[in-house]
């Protein structure tokens, strides 16, 4: 017979409650029973578990780290109510409705084979007044280093990401979508026409990756969890990279950030795709945008100022030629 929990895990800000479960995974991933929303915890990142009469923290070979009171772990420890625990940036305090709180300094290792307590990080976690968490010194982006060589972004080299791009791209018919959409050109989904609809919620945002909760989803090697997204602001669309492994591309050109005109070609990693817009004019770029974003119709611009310098030579002959007359003239 499975025993009943009587804990619950009170989020460290807004003091809310969560009801624990005889065994309650942790992560950032959509199935885990306590979703982790805070800095860049790991997909399943820890566990909380009822076992022979004790509550039990275990990591789960996060990247950033399970902490009890301020300590890192390894493998699993016991916990008492009044501990706290932080799971990367996010902490919550422990509490079991039958037990008074214990003041504690250390937590209480059940077997010493069980956890080898590390020196403090390198830097501490520190909420600054913007809200903006300082992460310390070993921190590190899961979606490239994987939980634990689990699932990590592979690093795919330039030369071979654009062969990838390119390789028996597939052009489905633009048409075949009404309203701004994204066509898949290279990458396992080659082919679709996949379009960006504003939900019931009104939210004009789309999020790209290979995660399961991505509304946009890629699961080519190459493509990270939490890679980029698409955001629209009325008349203006851009592009932001959600630091990818392998960056975010707008007509070639790496970007960060970059406002995007019906026609330029995005790619996630490996993964090539054409935006489109309805012709509506909701993808209108102003000269000032683009000169934000010079990688941002390169192509056009190229030609602009070429045909700048070729009427401004044109000129300048003309002139020099009157110049030579007037004096053969004068002789």
């Amino acid at each position: 017979m499975v025993a009943e929990s009587n804990a619950v895990l009170i989020k460290v800000g807004n003091s809310r409650e969560i009801a624990l479960k005889p065994e309650t995974v942790l992560g950032r991933q959509a199935e885990c029973d306590v979703l982790l929303t805070e800095g860049h915890a790991s997909r399943r990142h820890a566990k909380v578990l009822l076992a022979e009469g004790s509550y039990w923290l275990e990591d789960l070979g996060s990247s950033n780290g399970t902490f009890l009171n301020g300590k890192r772990i390894t493998g699993r420890v016991r916990i008492a109510s009044g501990d706290r625990l932080r799971f990367d940036v996010e902490e919550f305090d422990f509490r079991i409705h039958s037990q008074a709180p214990v003041a504690r300094t250390l937590p209480t290792v059940a077997r010493e084979e069980a956890t080898a307590y590390r020196a403090p990080e390198s830097a501490a976690v520190v909420a600054e007044s913007s809200g903006v968490f300082k992460r310390p010194g070993a921190w590190a982006d899961p979606d490239a280093l994987g939980d634990g060589g689990v699932n990590k972004t592979q690093f795919i080299d330039p030369a071979q990401m654009k062969q990838m791009a390119s390789a028996s791209p597939i052009l489905a018919n633009p048409s075949a979508v009404d309203g701004p959409h994204l066509q898949v050109v290279s990458g396992s989904r080659a082919g679709l026409n996949i379009r960006l609809a504003v939900g019931d919620s009104g939210n004009a945002e789309w999020t790209i990756g290979s995660q399961a909760d991505r509304e946009v989803q890629f699961m080519d090697s190459g493509v990270s969890a939490l890679h980029a997204k698409i955001v629209n602001e009325g008349e203006r669309w851009k592009v932001l990279d959600q630091m990818s492994a392998n960056g975010t591309f707008v007509n070639g050109k790496r970007a960060n950030v970059s406002y995007l005109a019906s026609g330029d070609r995005v790619r996630f990693g490996p993964v090539e795709c054409v935006f489109h817009t309805d012709g509506s004019g909701a993808a209108r770029i102003t000269a000032s945008q683009r000169m934000l974003d010079p990688g941002l119709g390169e192509g056009e611009e190229t030609k602009g100022r070429s045909l700048v310098v070729a009427t401004i030579a044109f000129l300048a002959t003309i002139a020099v030629l009157f110049v030579v007359y007037k004096f053969l003239l004068s002789k």
